[in-house]
């Protein structure tokens, strides 16, 4: 469970690659204060790191540079008026739309969950930058 003290405060969640869940860090000291299957944020930002990307890209080697930040509300609560979100270094430099493939900046909310041991992400009112757009699909 989240430590009490980090409740309705800024953390940042990423998917752990090693660990198959969510690492919930503080984004004060970068420490890792839990880890989730599920978890539920409010104004949240889709934060890339652009020269941990380039790492990525040129190393061909995952590393976290990529999470979600926002007020930590509670484990995950599911929404049928929610849109998918993912982020894959290879194919884009922000978080986008699956079905749009349109960037995705920040949400109101958004639900992290792990289902078949991937990260599931599906953002309430996800605010677009098409300014952003540099999508590799064809």
């Amino acid at each position: 469970m989240i430590i009490p003290h980090m409740a309705g405060k800024k953390v940042q969640v990423y998917f752990n690659l090693h660990r198959k869940t969510f690492s919930v860090r503080d984004p004060r000291t970068k420490r890792v204060v839990d880890y989730a299957d599920n978890i539920m944020l409010h104004d949240v930002e889709f934060v890339v790191n652009q020269s941990g990307r380039n790492r990525v890209l040129r190393e061909k080697r995952k590393n976290v540079h990529a999470y979600c930040e926002g007020i930590f509300a509670c484990y995950y609560a599911p929404s049928d008026t929610s849109s998918n979100v993912q982020y894959n270094p290879y194919l884009h430099d922000t978080f986008v739309n699956i079905l749009s493939g349109q960037p995705v900046t920040h949400a109101e909310t958004v639900f992290l969950k792990v289902q078949e041991q991937s990260p599931k992400v599906e953002a309430i009112n996800p605010l677009y930058d098409p300014a952003n757009y540099t999508s590799k699909r064809h």
